[in-house]
């Protein structure tokens, strides 16, 4: 189970932006990279062909990005990598505090169940 923050709506003429924050349940929790990969691989199952994604997660370095609007998510090589590059030991950044998805849809389509997922 997941905790998360109140959705925040922006309006813009051409397009809604939803984002919403997401805690592990209990307090000193943290999720691991592929659980934040997979519970946002089931969220974008069901997003319209119009949306567009954004996933940041923060762990203990930073706040990073971890698929942009045009991109895929990243994989767990990859992510190992760049968290190599940054650092000698890069296993303690595997965990993050919580992530933040980000859905822009056209105002032609609103799929405004995207954020009920448990």
């Amino acid at each position: 189970m997941v905790r998360k923050d109140p959705v925040k709506i922006v309006n813009t003429p051409n397009y809604t932006k939803k984002t919403v924050t997401i805690r592990p349940d209990k307090d000193n929790e943290l999720f691991t990279f592929s659980q934040i990969r997979n519970y946002c691989e089931d969220v974008s199952k069901t997003l319209s062909i119009d949306d567009n994604m954004v996933v940041t997660g923060l762990n203990i370095l930073k706040s990073s990005t971890l698929k942009g609007y045009d991109d895929n998510f990243i994989s767990d090589e990859d992510w190992n990598d760049y968290s190599q590059g940054k650092v000698k030991d890069s296993e303690k950044f595997n965990n993050f505090y919580n992530f933040t998805i980000t859905i822009r849809s056209s105002n032609n389509v609103i799929n405004k169940n995207i954020f009920n997922k448990n």
